[in-house]
C-alpha cells in the first residue's frame, strides 16, 4: 500500500467503491462506446453479449494520485494564475497529487451551496478540500455589492451545510476552512468608483471581514476542522494593504505566497505533504543498464 494511504487524516483509497450515480452517468456520457472495425472500414458497436456489463455499475478503481480540491470564490479562481497559491500547490505536488480547481468568482456561500453538487462533478473522492468563502458574504448590505451580502448567521449555517455535504459524500475527506482576507478600504473605493474619494463608502470593510473571519473560525472549531485565519495572518506583514493585496481584496504574488505557506503547513498537519510518494518511478531511480526493471517489466 502506498505510504500516503496510511497517513493520519487522509482517506484510504485501497478499497474499490461504486461510483455515485451522477459520476457513472458522466462517465458514460464522456466515454465512447466499445466498437470494432469491420472489413469495409465502418464501425459497429459491440455485441449484445457485452450489454449486461455496461448496465451494471462498475466498481470505481482507486485513483493513482490523491486529489486536493480548492473550492472558493474569485481568490480561489485566480489561484491558478501566474504566482497564484493554487498554481504553486500544483507545482509542489506535481508528481504526487492532483490539485483540482473549483473557484467561482463573485460567489458567496448561499450561491456556492446551491451549485455544490454540480461544482463537484469530476472531483471524486478527494483526500482534502479547502473551503474559502466569506469575502463576498461580507459585502455591506447597503452598498453597491449588496446582492452579494449574506447575513452572518446564514454564512455560518451555509458553511456547516457545505462541510456537511463533503462529509456525507466523502466521509474521510479532510476539510480545511479559510477565513475571508483583510480589506484595504481606500483601494476598494478606487477599484469600485475609479477615484480616490474618502467621502465615499467602500462596499466592503476590514471590520466586517474580521467579523466573518471570526464566524468562520467558530464553525471550524465547532465541526473540528482545521482553519486558516488568513485575515489575521496577512495583517502581520508590513504594508500588507499594498504588498499583499492588489485592489484591497484580491492577492498580489506576495499575498498568494502568504496563503500558500499557510495551506502547505495545514496540509502537512493532516499528513498531506511533500513526503507523499511519487506516482511513478522518478528518472533518477531508473537503472540506465536495465530501465524497464523500474516499471516491473
Amino acid at each position: 500500500m502506498a505510504a500516503w494511504l496510511a497517513s493520519p487524516g487522509l482517506r484510504s483509497h485501497a478499497h474499490l467503491t461504486h461510483a455515485p450515480d451522477d459520476e457513472v452517468a458522466a462517465s458514460a456520457t464522456a466515454s465512447p462506446r466499445s466498437c470494432s472495425r469491420i472489413s469495409d472500414g465502418s464501425r459497429r458497436t459491440s455485441s449484445p453479449a457485452s450489454e449486461p456489463a455496461r448496465r451494471n455499475p462498475r466498481p470505481e478503481r482507486s485513483a493513482m494520485r490523491p486529489r486536493l480540491v480548492l473550492f472558493g470564490d474569485s481568490i480561489t479562481e485566480q489561484s491558478f494564475q501566474s504566482g497564484g497559491w493554487g498554481a504553486a500547490l500544483t507545482d509542489l505536488f506535481a508528481r504526487q497529487a492532483d490539485v483540482v480547481l473549483r473557484g467561482l468568482s463573485g460567489y458567496n456561500t448561499r450561491w456556492a451551496l446551491k451549485v455544490l453538487p454540480r461544482a463537484m462533478e469530476g472531483a471524486a473522492d478527494p483526500a482534502a478540500v479547502t473551503v474559502f468563502f466569506g469575502a463576498n458574504d461580507a459585502s455591506l448590505p447597503d452598498q453597491v455589492q449588496a446582492h452579494q451580502n449574506v447575513p452572518l448567521d446564514e454564512y455560518q449555517t451555509n458553511l456547516r451545510a457545505i462541510c456537511g455535504y463533503f462529509k456525507e459524500r466523502w466521509p474521510s475527506t479532510a476539510i480545511i476552512l479559510i477565513t475571508p482576507p483583510p480589506i484595504y478600504e481606500p483601494a476598494r473605493i478606487r477599484d469600485i468608483y475609479g477615484v480616490d474619494d474618502p467621502s465615499r463608502q467602500a462596499e466592503r470593510t476590514n471590520e466586517a471581514a474580521g467579523s466573518y473571519a471570526q464566524a468562520c473560525m467558530a464553525v471550524a472549531k465547532e465541526l473540528g476542522h482545521p482553519v486558516i485565519d488568513i485575515w489575521t495572518k496577512m495583517q502581520e506583514f508590513p504594508d500588507w494593504q499594498t504588498s499583499a493585496l492588489s485592489d484591497g481584496l484580491h492577492f498580489t504574488p506576495t499575498g498568494n505566497k502568504i496563503l500558500f505557506d499557510e495551506v502547505v503547513k495545514t496540509l502537512a498537519s493532516i499528513g498531506f505533504s511533500e513526503s507523499l510518494p511519487s506516482d511513478l518511478p522518478l528518472y533518477h531511480d531508473i537503472d540506465p543498464k536495465d530501465p524497464m526493471q523500474a516499471f516491473g517489466a
